[in-house]
């Protein structure tokens, strides 16, 4: 099946790729802060209202690898291997349950022994993820390089679920998942660059009814970066 091949290359690759890391020189270490404004797709369990919070943030760790190892392929090299902790943003919404009868006790009337009521519901769904990646870099100009990621991601996602303004449990959902960016450095000065990428992932979610949901999440970041020895 198409699925399996494709899940099964990807696991080829990734475990090439830590073979070549694991014969690999390091020239230095950075560390890496990022603001990122994402999109992400799916979790709107209740559709009558769906709010996104659309804004979110990473920090990045990571290694320069020297040249001349395993994945130099000269104009493409691997540069760095890089773990990250992101804090993405959430989905959150509301809307009406299906109608259910409720027993009116109150009622002297026999035809209204039972009511019509339908639930107010909500749900609101967090992610965060930590993130291992390999970044392979393409020399544009002496200062300017473009960046390409490969890796995964564990992700970690909440769902809370309200009814009736009360909450009504959460569920939590941790699974491991492909990672992908690309964008472009500029070295400011020696030590200092600034980075900006586009990056793209998925995660699952709980829901009430006990399957699971999915979306994908695509951000664009903006960081700095410090160069250390």
């Amino acid at each position: 099946m198409p699925i399996s091949l494709g899940k099964s290359m990807y696991k080829f690759f990734v475990g090439a790729l830590v073979a070549g890391v694991c014969f690999s020189s390091f020239a230095g270490g950075y560390a890496q802060a990022d603001l990122m404004s994402e999109k992400m797709t799916g979790g709107c369990e209740f559709g009558a209202e769906c709010s996104r919070k659309l804004r979110s943030g990473a920090l990045r760790f990571g290694s320069e690898v020297a040249r001349g190892g395993m994945f130099d392929f000269g104009d493409v090299y691997l540069g760095a291997v890089e773990v990250s902790y992101v804090k993405y943003g959430a989905v959150q919404s509301s809307g009406l349950g299906p109608e259910r009868l409720v027993y009116n006790g109150g009622s002297t009337n026999p035809s209204n022994a039972n009511v019509r009521v339908r639930d107010v519901l909500g749900n609101r769904i967090t992610a965060d993820a930590l993130q291992l990646a390999a970044v392979f870099k393409m020399d544009f100009l002496s200062d300017l390089r473009g960046l390409l990621k490969i890796g995964g991601a564990y992700m970690s996602t909440r769902s809370a679920y309200q009814a009736n303004g009360g909450g009504n449990g959460a569920i939590v959902e941790n699974h491991f998942q492909p990672y992908f960016g690309v964008g472009a450095e500029y070295s400011v000065v020696s030590s200092v660059s600034v980075v900006s990428m586009i990056d793209v992932t998925r995660y699952k979610y709980g829901r009430a009814s006990g399957d699971a949901g999915s979306g994908q999440i695509r951000g664009i970041s903006f960081g700095v970066k410090w160069l250390f020895d």
